[in-house]
Order: C-alpha cells, then structure tokens, then sequence
C-alpha cells in the first residue's frame, strides 16, 4: 500500500525521515485500522510506526541496519569515536522520538517500553555480531538475525571464508551502505 493513500506523502522517504514522524503516525494508524494490523514492522527511522504502535496497543519489531545505531547495554569500552559517538546517535533518536510524541498529543516521556521506546517490542539487526565492536553486548530486545526473507541467502562457505580472513587479517570492517536509500543518484 502506498503512504499517500493514508495522508502519508514522503513519510517514509529515507531521505525526509526526521521530519516526517507525525505524517508517518497518521498514515500508520490509519493503514492499520482499515485492515486491522495486529502487529506492526518498521524501520529505525520510523519514530512514527513507534508511536502508532502505541496508539493501537498492538506490538511493534524495528528491523535494524547491520550495525547498531544506539548504546550498548554494556561493554564496548574503547571503542574509538568516528564522528556522531553512538550516545549522540542515541539522543538524537530520542529527541526525535519526543518530539513526534509531544506533536501527536502523547505524553511527554511515557511509553510502555519504559526509557528505550525506540527498539520497539524487538528490534531485529540484519547485521552480524563481527560488525559490534568486540565485547559490546546489545541493549534488551535487541538480536542479530542476519539477512532477512527479501535479502539474498549468503553462502555458508564464503561467509565462513570472510570470517576466517577477518579473523587473521585483524584489520577494522568497513560497512558502506548504498547511497541509493537516502535518494542518491549513484551506488
């Protein structure tokens, strides 16, 4: 189903994503009464899908990037900081978060997921544990799933191979993502 069917234009474009929460809620809640959802999926960049989910009292699983966007519940000490640290990605999220609540005339700060509204009732990392800096454990609700049903099947013997060279080679892994998602005109 199209968002602009349910009030929902550009709301879930990568590239309006932070501005959007509202239009996303509206749109959300409206698509899920009409075919009575029981359950929602959503994206990291979905604070409006959070909210909806809420409004209807039904769950919600967050489908994550292959590396962890928030804080780590624990270890991860040391870990070098490349631009935005982790806890800035984090506050930002929740600034966003708030801000969708506050303009959708939700209470300030409330959530049946206590403080951590944002990985919703699950949140499931494409992602593989090699990309986590070593020794970092995930925050509650928070499981790696590796490729999900509309990805590829990876193959076990070269993803064994790769491991395997990660292994010996010692050297950082570099994530790049396409810059098509976020409406770039090039990979």
């Amino acid at each position: 189903m199209a968002a602009e069917g349910f009030g929902g234009r550009r709301a879930f474009s990568a590239a309006w994503w932070g501005r959007t929460g509202l239009e996303q809620y509206r749109a959300t809640v409206r698509a899920a009464r009409e075919f009575g959802a029981d359950l929602l999926v959503t994206s990291v960049l979905c604070n409006g899908a959070l909210l909806a989910a809420e409004a209807l009292d039904i769950p919600v699983v967050v489908v994550g990037l292959s590396v962890h966007l928030w804080e780590y519940a624990a270890g991860g000490e040391g870990e070098p900081p490349l631009g935005r640290s982790r806890g800035n990605r984090t506050e930002e999220m929740r600034r966003l978060y708030e801000r969708v609540r506050e303009e959708a005339g939700f209470p300030a700060g409330g959530s049946r997921r206590g403080n951590s509204p944002l990985p919703g009732d699950a949140l499931l990392l494409r992602g593989d544990p090699v990309l986590e800096f070593p020794g970092a454990r995930l925050p509650e609700r928070v499981w790696h799933v590796g490729p999900l049903a509309w990805e590829p099947v990876a193959d076990t013997a070269e993803v064994e191979e790769v491991r395997e060279f990660l292994a010996r080679s010692g050297k950082p892994v570099v994530y790049v993502h396409l810059g098509r998602v976020f409406e770039g005109a090039s990979r």
